[in-house]
């Protein structure tokens, strides 16, 4: 069978699956997996961002926002090329309901454009974090962590190097191209490299950043709507020399998911993945902002039985 072939057949296997037998749990009762339960709010906001040439302009976004007690963290969840952070809900509920002030936000600018501004959207998302700050001491306090997916996760690395205070990424296979087509505009594609492109030699600017805790999950090139190895999200973990060099820096957790497609990261088909993914993604949150003991979830006994399942290929750490 074709690669091509085998993509398109995983993508109607995952749609028919999910038709048939709805959203699949894999463990019924783990209270990662599952709603919190704690109550939130969400609140739709427009985030003021000042241009280059000082021109305020507006994004769009939303904040999910935890009551009855104060949030562990602020977590701003950026979407991947062409998707807006609503498609992105079920992760953004999920840490809410877990006591997370979760953050979505769009990007301002033309949806078509062949150089991609990626220094424009981190500077949309550093001043995104700043407006929320500042509407409430409590969460001006708080610790901020970036997420995204595709281009999302790119700009959320993007953004850590603008702005330390920045304490940790989350990125679901980051696209470390700039502005596409890349078959007609080469030379935008290779523009703004955050992660080491060994084909060109560009280093990136992971280098740049001291200090930052990461989670970054892979996916192999995808025919459909990631498939130059170039750009890949293994570039942010494993660097210029295929040890860490000029890539995210120590410490980091990488999820090898082999050949899930990129665009089902997005939960619109709540795969077994999907659950994996945002039980993930909360486990990293609360080790890191909550200091809660989750290691079974990032490379211990559960993370190894969804290895054991094939639900994903590896879990790497440095």
């Amino acid at each position: 069978m074709s690669k091509l072939l085998r993509y398109a057949s995983y993508y109607a296997f995952v749609a028919l699956a999910i038709v048939s037998d709805g959203p699949p749990v894999i463990h019924p009762n783990d209270p990662l997996e599952n709603e919190g339960e704690i109550d939130f709010d969400r609140y739709e906001q427009k985030f003021p961002y000042v241009t280059p040439n000082n021109v305020t302009q507006y994004t769009q976004g939303e904040l999910y926002v935890p009551y009855k007690q104060n949030p562990y963290a602020l977590v701003l969840f950026m979407p991947g090329f062409g998707a807006c952070y609503n498609a992105y809900d079920v992760y953004l509920e999920h840490l809410a309901s877990h006591g997370f002030l979760a953050v979505g936000m769009n990007f301002f600018g033309s949806p078509i454009t062949t150089d991609g501004e990626h220094d424009d959207k981190a500077q949309q998302a550093v001043q995104a974090i700043a407006y929320v700050r500042s509407l409430d001491p409590v969460i001006r306090s708080l610790p901020i962590y970036t997420a995204g997916h595709s281009l999302g996760g790119k700009i959320a690395f993007y953004a850590a190097a603008q702005f330390p205070e920045i304490a940790g990424v989350m990125a679901l296979d980051p696209v470390n191209a700039g502005g596409p087509p890349c078959a007609f505009f080469p030379e935008q594609c290779i523009a703004y490299p955050v992660a080491t492109n060994r084909q060109t030699g560009q280093r990136g600017i992971l280098y740049l950043i001291e200090s930052l805790s990461s989670l970054i999950m892979r996916s192999a090139p995808d025919p459909f709507a990631n498939p130059d190895e170039q750009f890949n999200a293994a570039n942010f973990y494993f660097g210029s020399n295929g040890t860490g060099l000029d890539a995210a820096p120590s410490p980091s957790l990488y999820y090898d998911f082999g050949n899930y497609p990129h665009t089902i990261y997005i939960p619109a088909l709540p795969s077994k993945q999907v659950q994996i993914i945002k039980r993930t993604m909360l486990a990293f949150l609360l080790k890191e902002a909550a200091g809660k003991n989750v290691d079974k979830y990032l490379t211990g006994t559960i993370i190894k039985q969804d290895i054991d399942k094939r639900r994903l290929d590896s879990v790497q750490s440095r």
